[in-house]
């Protein structure tokens, strides 16, 4: 009995030792925080390149899990505004040339879902790879508003006439760096490159190309 009583006491402090081992491997610790990104839009329609880069932003909130094994799991939920401009010479009535610009806005709720690795203290380096479902909650056509003499006067907004599908996919690919400034506070920088999976609107089959420059917060619950 008391060799049985021996081996039940090993068996015990041998789970005991295994499941602290555990929690060491796979102890989590859980981040929130905010970011905002400048980006650069440009759309390729049957392989090459149309219009000219429009200036955009992201901005929203992000979730974070990091592994002491410094495996990286976030998601993210943002609000992404991209575009494209067409540029086209028109002749006005005294044979006169302008160049005029057509901006199409697309207005985007994004969920990045991504996962990476991150290496440093203090300060790190961190790699991220992920997909972006979006859902398109609104398209704009903005061009120029002429008077009787053709002199542009304005702008005139109005819904997009490309058909806009309703949901986008992508590829993303974040490398950056951060910095910790206490140990509940973070701050990060980094790069985004974003690529469209399918067309966005089955005109002149249409996709994304953005790269993004984000700044984020982020704090340690």
């Amino acid at each position: 009995m008391n060799k049985l009583n021996y081996m039940n006491k090993k068996i015990i402090l041998l789970l005991l030792i295994f499941a602290s081992s555990s929690y060491k491997i796979y102890a989590q610790n859980y981040y929130v925080g905010y970011k905002y990104g400048l980006s650069w839009n440009d759309v390729k329609s049957n392989g090459d390149l149309i219009g000219t880069s429009q200036n955009n932003f992201s901005t929203g909130v992000t979730f974070e899990v990091i592994t002491n094994k410094k495996l990286r799991i976030g998601a993210e939920i943002l609000y992404e505004k991209r575009g494209f401009n067409l540029n086209y010479t028109a002749i006005f009535n005294n044979f006169e040339e302008r160049l005029i610009t057509n901006y199409h806005h697309q207005h985007y709720l994004s969920i990045p879902l991504k996962i990476g690795y991150q290496a440093g203290k203090k300060m790190y380096a961190f790699g991220d790879l992920g997909l972006v479902p979006a859902f398109n909650v609104r398209s704009t056509f903005k061009y120029p508003k002429t008077d009787e003499s053709f002199n542009i006067v304005g702008e005139i907004t109005e819904k997009e006439q490309l058909e806009i599908k309703p949901f986008d996919l992508s590829a993303l690919l974040d490398f950056g760096v951060g910095y910790n400034l206490t140990d509940k506070i973070s701050i990060l920088s980094a790069i985004r490159l974003q690529r469209s999976l399918f067309e966005f609107s089955e005109d002149y089959q249409m996709s994304h190309r953005i790269t993004t420059l984000f700044l984020s917060f982020k704090y340690k619950l």
